[in-house]
């Protein structure tokens, strides 16, 4: 197996720090895995630690669940380090399923931008995410204990995600040009970014090297 980019670690990080985090990631960077390898964690060593999970079909929603319930199941280091019955939950569903009554102490967003329909207009996607979150989402996790992480997919700066990471300067600082997004943390993951000496480097080296002709 590969190793997991260090983008994962940044982005573990910052839902530590954070009750509301978007970070919008390269197609391809394990988005999913990242967000299973935590849920799984938290599930065992939290109890009565609960999440909703969301992404943008039901196919990816069932495998995700899969995922994790075979770990549950079929995992003999989990069976015998630590102990399964501790009252913690996870729902997984399309982003465009009926969602009533949840309260989750952490609701997931998985790529819920994304449509494979080509018909599909992106003012229709981004005022469907308008009503997802604002509707839907946040009414949900208001409490203190609660939060959302959304994790999205570097493709087109007309698609909402980059509506919510937009900020402006302030003379108090940066904030958001939608104040609904103020309290927010944002993070951007390049496939290949420049260190302080000009050197470019991969986001995931041991997926994606980089060659003396790149």
């Amino acid at each position: 197996p590969l190793d997991p980019p260090l983008g994962h670690f940044a982005i573990y990080r910052l839902w530590a720090l954070s009750r509301r985090a978007i970070v919008v990631a390269p197609r391809g960077f394990a988005k999913s895995n990242c967000i299973r390898k935590s849920t799984l964690l938290q599930m065992l060593s939290r109890p009565g630690y609960s999440f909703i999970y969301a992404t943008s079909s039901h196919d990816n929603a069932a495998q995700t669940a899969q995922i994790l319930k075979t770990q549950f199941t079929s995992n003999s280091r989990i069976f015998d380090d630590l102990y399964l019955d501790n009252g913690s939950w996870f729902r997984a569903l399309s982003a465009e399923s009926r969602q009533r009554g949840g309260r989750p102490q952490c609701y997931l967003l998985d790529d819920p931008e994304y449509d494979g329909r080509a018909g599909t207009s992106l003012s229709l996607l981004r005022s469907y995410m308008e009503q997802l979150l604002f509707k839907v989402v946040m009414p949900m996790v208001t409490r203190r204990d609660t939060s959302v992480r959304w994790l999205a997919t570097f493709v087109s700066r007309r698609h909402y995600a980059w509506h919510a990471m937009d900020v402006e300067e302030t003379p108090d600082g940066p904030r958001s040009r939608d104040p609904r997004f103020d309290e927010w943390s944002r993070l951007v993951l390049k496939a290949e970014y420049k260190d302080e000496n000009g050197v470019p480097h991969s986001c995931w080296p041991t997926m994606w090297p980089l060659t003396d002709a790149d």
